[in-house]
């Protein structure tokens, strides 16, 4: 194998490296975010003593609204700056490699279109976040905030199911933890 074939697989396999460790911290800054949410909506509930009432219900349906937009910004956000770190890596990879091979073989490239290699490809980017990558065109945000009116029809459907089972308030509250439960 020669120096430059070497060398441009060590690039690969560092950026691999890379990529795991962003994912890594991605998931964890995930967990922590769903973490976060679901203490907060459990604790809203229990400090709730008069029970189940027809208002309460109504403001807890609009706070878990509030707290699942805040989740889905969230989550669009960590996902977003993941992505657009993980294709600054690929960048990263051609540029050193063209930036190699310029100095081996002194090309004399000019410093801006070594520059190039170095950048991401904005439309690369903007097509994976647009959604213009996959068949149904649906746009991250778009993945993000259905998941979003998933998650709020399925708690609404539990404290409903509760309360017309005559749940018990603790076990609502209980299956609510576990839904909600990041784990």
């Amino acid at each position: 194998m020669n120096n430059s074939s070497k060398l441009y697989k060590d690039l690969i396999l560092n950026a691999r490296k890379e990529k795991n460790i962003i994912t890594r911290e991605a998931t964890k800054e995930l967990m922590k975010i769903y973490k976060n949410m679901s203490k907060d909506v459990i604790k809203r509930l229990e400090t709730n003593k008069g029970g189940f009432t027809q208002a309460y219900l109504k403001d807890y349906s609009k706070y878990l609204n509030y707290r699942l937009d805040i989740l889905s910004n969230d989550v669009n956000n960590l996902i977003g700056s993941s992505i657009e770190d993980i294709s600054l890596l690929a960048a990263t990879i051609e540029g050193d490699f063209v930036n190699y091979l310029n100095g081996k073989y002194s090309l004399d490239v000019p410093k801006d279109i070594l520059n190039q290699f170095y950048s991401i490809p904005q439309d690369v980017l903007l097509d994976s976040l647009s959604g213009k990558m996959y068949k149904d065109n649906k746009a991250l945000s778009e993945r993000i905030w259905g998941y979003k009116n998933k998650n709020y029809k399925d708690m609404q459907f539990i404290i409903n199911e509760g309360i017309v089972g005559n749940k018990s308030y603790a076990e609502i509250i209980k299956d609510l933890s576990i839904y909600v439960n990041p784990t």
